[in-house]
């Protein structure tokens, strides 16, 4: 892609950031020596943030597994959703696949730690404490929470009952891309005691936080705190490292237990021992790789909401 100038630059991002749906845009790839027209069309897309909710038989009892993909507003209903149906189910352990949750709302993270742990473990306990620098006034924690905020398109109403697990571990499926809320809800079950197993990459690294500051128009999110759990912790800049290393295979749909990480994840469960990478992640296309695919850190959104309100 060659710009040479601010017209250029124009077409560019028309083409790559439509403004409307029913925009049609062509673009030329090269492939090899080859070059190949495309032609994209702009649509409206719903993004839907909890997938592929399932129950798992295994010989250590059922598991339930879920694909969590934004900590945003829409997901609290969906949650409290997955977690009556899991509750109902009996299951006995969680599977939370965040592979590619960049963060989002401080307050769903606590309302989903919360469901994995439920009651006993985290009545009065801090999920997380953010610490600011000397110019600002100590905020009160945010502790884990048992009722939902009711987000506004959200079908929960605030103060409505959240259901629970009472889990004591959680595995949860993680890449770079696991970024800032969805490393707090790691952080936050770890201070208080619960096990939580992970397995595929290392997250991204980022204990980090901002409230939202409209000026004229504009919001500012500019980074402001660092989040701890209830034991204090909080230095996790490097990202968690995972209990065992697993890349996604390419080849199976997220939610399909012969995926690479979900199945290295059912095989802990029943072992207890890292297996070893598959061979179905070791190679794309016929050529070899070094090791299992791993997402390299995304240049997405990696944030972590903290709500003025103190619900």
């Amino acid at each position: 892609m060659q710009v040479t100038g601010a017209a250029d630059l124009a077409v560019i991002n028309a083409g790559l950031s439509p403004k409307t749906a029913g925009e049609a845009h062509n673009f030329v790839l090269a492939r090899g020596s080859a070059s190949l027209p495309v032609t994209l069309t702009s649509a409206k897309l719903a993004l839907v943030p909890v997938q592929n909710v399932k129950v798992l038989e295994t010989v250590r009892g059922k598991v339930g597994y879920l694909q969590f993909n934004d900590h945003n507003a829409v997901a609290e209903s969906l949650l409290a959703d997955a977690f009556t149906g899991f509750q109902n189910a009996g299951v006995t352990d969680l599977i939370l696949d965040m592979r590619y949750n960049g963060g989002g709302y401080v307050r769903l993270a606590a309302e989903l730690a919360y469901m994995i742990a439920g009651p006993a473990a985290t009545t009065d306990k801090v999920f997380e404490t953010l610490q600011h620098n000397d110019k600002q006034k100590p905020t009160a924690p945010q502790m884990f929470s048992s009722t939902a905020y009711g987000f506004v398109p959200s079908r929960l109403k605030s103060g409505t009952p959240l259901p629970s697990l009472g889990l004591r571990h959680v595995t949860i499926l993680t890449t770079a891309g696991t970024c800032s809320a969805s490393e707090s809800v790691i952080n936050g079950l770890r201070g208080i005691d619960v096990d939580v197993t992970l397995i595929g990459g290392t997250t991204c690294g980022k204990p980090y936080a901002f409230t939202p500051a409209p000026n004229c128009g504009t919001t500012y999110f500019a980074i402001e705190t660092q989040g701890t759990n209830n034991k204090g912790f909080g230095d996790y800049a490097d990202g968690f490292a995972p209990t065992c290393k697993a890349g996604d295979d390419v080849g199976h749909e997220l939610g399909d237990v012969y995926e690479s990480t979900l199945a290295a994840a059912l095989r802990y469960h029943v072992t207890g021992a890292c297996p070893a990478i598959p061979l179905h992640s070791r190679s794309l296309n016929g050529l070899p790789l070094n090791g299992p695919l791993e997402l390299e850190r995304p240049e997405g959104k990696q944030i972590s909401i903290r709500l003025h309100e103190g619900r």
